[in-house]
């Protein structure tokens, strides 16, 4: 939705869209990490855990686009 200006103003479904992204494409450097041979263990473990915890926040505003939970994962991961 846009304005006479041609400016986006804030709505839902593009602030789900702009988060999952950013969501997804800290997933994708995540599982890079784990994959990485130079990490040491406890830094390839780390990657794994933060991996889990954003898979976690993905699954939580997948199919239900609760505000609040939309409000916490922009806050999150921008």
């Amino acid at each position: 939705m846009t304005t006479g200006r041609g400016r986006h103003n804030d709505h839902p479904l593009g602030d789900y869209e702009r988060v999952r992204i950013s969501m997804e494409r800290i997933k994708d450097q995540l599982l890079d990490q784990t994959r990485d041979p130079s990490l040491t263990r406890e830094q390839s473990d780390q990657a794994a855990l933060r991996l889990r915890q954003v898979k976690d926040d993905i699954n939580a505003i997948r199919y239900k686009h609760d505000h609040h939970a939309l409000k916490a994962m922009m806050e999150k991961y921008g």
